[in-house]
């Protein structure tokens, strides 16, 4: 008897992986030709790839003006879950490639895209600065499953300090308090900026998040939280990620709320300042987190060491 041959019914088995990888390259760069230059094709290449790719989703992922591109919103979700894999993948292929049939195991640290994008990442490149022959993976979740999964050697969360099955060493406190840029609110108010009051914030324009994780806040509670759980608030605008929200804050499109020591680098160079007298602590911080009784290889002590000296 004759197998019939399989056919994959999977939609992604169609798409080839290097339409990904140009698409990720225009939704970062919002340009054509400078997505050409990158990868070193040329520019119609690039749109046919783009038009494919569109083609077999069955929806547009750009809005066309002219030479300026803008993501739609299937677009921008398409371009979070393919620089989440396309890195991935890209961390993956290194580790193979550098060590070959000598294969090493790296150090591989989970973290929410909050910490990892605004704290997280520039320390570990200052790590591995200095430790060139240590390989660190950074793989970055919403999920809390996969964040504290015993595949990771370390994991950086925002918890109460309380994690069944895990050794958990505070990193910093989570102390959250409103930030604008010092432009945005020259042309606000007169006002010191930790003069400012409940009502002068509440009329400007608050730029929110979307809350995903166990854990996340957003603007919207920590305005319930220090000024009243009846107060009716309208943000302008709402983020899918922490950093976005962050930096439209820097770009002085209005006001975001800012975990101090995430986000003591713009604090810093006046990037961004507080507003108002409101901190709020939840009794949450970013934690060190380790299995419980597991032996920790040196290479992952290290880098747990330099971490908590940041």
């Amino acid at each position: 008897m004759n197998k019939k041959k399989h056919r994959s019914r999977r939609l992604i088995d169609k798409i080839p992986l290097d339409a990904l990888r140009v698409f990720e390259a225009c939704a970062r760069n919002m340009n054509f030709t400078a997505t050409a230059d990158e990868l070193s094709v040329t520019q119609a290449a690039i749109s046919r790839r783009i038009s494919t790719l569109e083609s077999l989703l069955g929806v547009d992922l750009f809005i066309r003006r002219g030479k300026k591109l803008s993501l739609t919103p299937k677009g921008k979700k398409l371009y979070e879950s393919a620089t989440i894999a396309l890195e991935f993948l890209a961390q993956e292929v290194e580790t193979i490639s550098r060590y070959g049939s000598a294969f090493k195991e790296v150090v591989s640290v989970s973290a929410a895209p909050s910490v990892s994008d605004l704290w997280l990442s520039d320390k570990l490149v200052e790590f591995a600065k200095c430790n060139r022959d240590i390989l660190v993976r950074l793989f970055t979740t919403e999920n809390s499953v996969k964040l504290s999964g015993r595949d990771n050697d370390i994991a950086i969360l925002v918890s109460n300090g309380e994690l069944e099955g895990w050794d958990q060493v505070l990193l910093f406190k989570e102390l959250l308090v409103p930030v604008a840029a010092p432009a945005y609110l020259e042309k606000c108010t007169n006002k010191a900026p930790d003069s400012l009051t409940s009502d002068d914030i509440l009329e400007m324009d608050l730029l929110d998040t979307r809350t995903t994780g166990v854990n996340s806040f957003s603007l919207v509670n920590w305005i319930h939280e220090c000024y009243g759980p009846k107060i009716d608030v309208e943000p302008l605008f709402i983020y899918s990620t922490y950093k976005m929200a962050i930096e439209a804050a820097i770009e002085g499109k209005g006001v975001a709320l800012g975990c101090r020591q995430m986000i003591s680098k713009y604090l810093e160079k006046n990037e961004l300042v507080e507003i108002g007298s409101a901190e709020l602590d939840r009794g949450f911080g970013y934690y060190v987190t380790v299995p419980k009784n597991s032996r920790i290889d040196p290479d992952s002590q290290k880098l747990v060491d330099f971490l908590l000296a940041c």
